[in-house]
């Protein structure tokens, strides 16, 4: 079990391995959670991360690129909403 030293202003380093099993990266927000006598730290994740991370995940599966959905939105577009392709134009 590491041991990490709480220094000035409160600040305490989370090892490396820990940092990567759980995908913590630089910048990163943790939510601290103190039970009895006990302090838990969670890596946080926003629901738009986790929205994003699955929807990258599949477009690989899939071998999608981000160039393949540009071009199927503009094409979306010019189905749906005819007066884009006018101001498309100019």
């Amino acid at each position: 079990m590491p041991i990490v030293k709480v220094r000035g202003k409160g600040q305490l380093t989370i090892p490396l391995a820990f940092r990567r099993e759980l995908k913590i990266g630089e910048n990163d927000a943790v939510n601290m959670i103190k039970a009895g006598g006990v302090l838990v730290l969670a890596p946080r994740r926003l629901p738009g991360d986790t929205i994003s991370e699955r929807f990258e995940r599949t477009m690989k599966k899939r071998g999608i690129t981000l160039n393949d959905l540009l071009v199927e939105l503009k094409a979306q577009r010019a189905k749906y909403n005819p007066d884009t392709n006018e101001l498309e134009k100019k």
